[in-house]
């Protein structure tokens, strides 16, 4: 569901500016501050709130969502306004991307239990 909101998030500033890099910014912006907390408390049930502990995982969920971001805005551009594809299937297949790089790196890099 909030990949629904993403999408059209970017569909919208999309249509408003015809700009692939500064509508995928907007609503990358506005996903990552939503998909911190979500994957904290929901998906890794990491209950930890310690100001050291956040920061640290604020930290290493920003660069691995940077990475990503700039993977799937690199990509978005060539497939868009280099090859002239369709935006709408261009972000859904690109989402499927982010979705499962960004899954991994939150699992083994940025909420991965202690041991």
């Amino acid at each position: 569901m909030f990949f629904l909101g993403s999408f059209a998030l970017f569909q919208f500033c999309y249509y408003l500016w015809r700009s692939v890099v500064a509508s995928n910014a907007v609503s990358a912006v506005i996903a990552v501050v939503f998909a911190f907390f979500a994957n904290k408390v929901w998906v890794f049930r990491s209950t930890d709130f310690a100001i050291g502990r956040l920061a640290g995982e604020m930290v290493k969920f920003l660069a691995g969502r940077g990475v990503v971001w700039l993977a799937e805005t690199a990509l978005l551009y060539l497939l868009i306004d280099r090859l002239g594809m369709s935006e709408v299937y261009c972000k859904i297949g690109t989402t499927v991307m982010v979705v499962v790089m960004n899954y991994v790196i939150s699992k083994w890099f940025v909420f991965k239990k202690d041991e």
